[in-house]
């Protein structure tokens, strides 16, 4: 694979920003699309789906908790178990600590032997996939670039 110049890769950037609105645009469509004139799948309550002859458009909602603590604790504190337990029920949850990896990499006295061990076992790093973010640079002129006009297939 061969280095871009800055005006191919200046090129390919608002190419791709170009498809990104586009498809952007093209997504709100669908979704008014499908909330408008879509029917409610069986056995679903959250979702709305429009068929096409070759695709089928389905847009779904979801529900997600916010859980405060100390409002759940003042509860607690004045409703009685049987009821509260109908309600709510703990979870513990373990962070990991922002120095965990250099205790580790010292001296661990007091601690059993094979802590790094477990440890490694408790705590699993998952890498993300690679992520790619392009922003018109503040120097830069607003819209396609001034060489921009030409194939970007060269």
């Amino acid at each position: 694979m061969q280095r871009l110049s800055p005006v191919k890769l200046d090129k390919l950037c608002f190419r791709l920003k170009k498809i990104e609105a586009e498809a952007e645009a093209i997504r709100d469509d669908l979704k008014r699309q499908v909330a408008e004139y879509g029917f409610i799948p069986p056995r679903s309550d959250r979702s709305r789906r429009l068929l096409g002859e070759a695709y089928e458009a389905t847009l779904s909602t979801s529900t997600s908790f916010e859980i405060h603590d100390s409002a759940v604790e003042r509860i607690k504190e004045c409703c009685p178990t049987n009821i509260f337990a109908k309600l709510f029920w703990s979870v513990t949850k373990w962070k990991l600590c922002d120095r965990a990896t250099e205790v580790l990499a010292g001296p661990l006295e007091d601690a059993p032997r094979d802590l790094r061990m477990m440890f490694a076992k408790a705590v699993v790093v998952k890498e993300s996939a690679p992520r790619l973010s392009i922003k018109q640079r503040k120097d830069a002129t607003e819209g396609q670039p001034q060489t921009a006009a030409a194939s970007t297939s060269d």
